[in-house]
Order: structure tokens, then sequence, then C-alpha cells
């Protein structure tokens, strides 16, 4: 097998993981949006003129970190959290054998 086409297939699992790693926010926000309408409506306030959708991902990850989601036990949270968390280092682990085979020149 050429490592061009090894190349292509690290593209193409990266890719696929980022749009499931989009997917996976996405159930994220919509379960915290339907089960804790509060910390929702704080999440997607302008604060100090800043665009909401720039600092509502900021405030949730602090909430399910430290703040009021934290304190909640919630099964689905905590699931996917846990799913993001392992899609992320699967990214960064992909995005650095990508790099390993286009610095090496294997990917041509």
């Amino acid at each position: 097998m050429r490592f061009g086409r090894v190349a292509k297939i690290v593209t193409f699992i990266i890719i696929v993981s980022l749009l499931v790693l989009l997917i996976v926010n996405k159930e994220l926000n919509d379960h915290i949006k339907a089960n804790y309408p509060e910390e929702w409506e704080k999440s997607i306030e302008s604060k100090m003129g800043v665009n909401s959708a720039a600092t509502s991902s900021v405030y949730l990850n602090d909430s399910m970190k430290t703040g009021f989601i934290s304190e909640q036990n919630d099964k689905t949270v905590i699931k996917l959290r846990l799913v993001r968390k392992w899609l992320m280092i699967f990214v960064f682990a992909t995005v650095a054998i990508k790099f390993a085979l286009m610095f090496t020149g294997l990917s041509a």
C-alpha cells in the first residue's frame, strides 16, 4: 500500500471524527437546553457586547467543569462529555500522525 493512500485515509478519518464531534456537541447543547434552561439562558446572554455564539461554549464548558451543571448527577452529560473528550484525543492523535506523514515525506 502506498503511503499517499494512507495519508488520504488519515485525512478522511480526521474529517469524519470532526463531524462526529460536531454531532456530539450539538447533542450536548440540545440536552442542556432542554434540561437546564436557566443555564442555557445564561450561556447565550451577550456579555460586554461580545457575540453570544463566541461565549456560550466557553460558559457551558466552565459550568460543566466547576459550575452548576457539574453539580448535577446527569448521566447524559457525563457520557457526552466523556465521548467528546475521547474524540478530541483521537482527532489530536490522527492530526499528529498526518503531520508525521507529511514531514517525513511519506504522504506524497
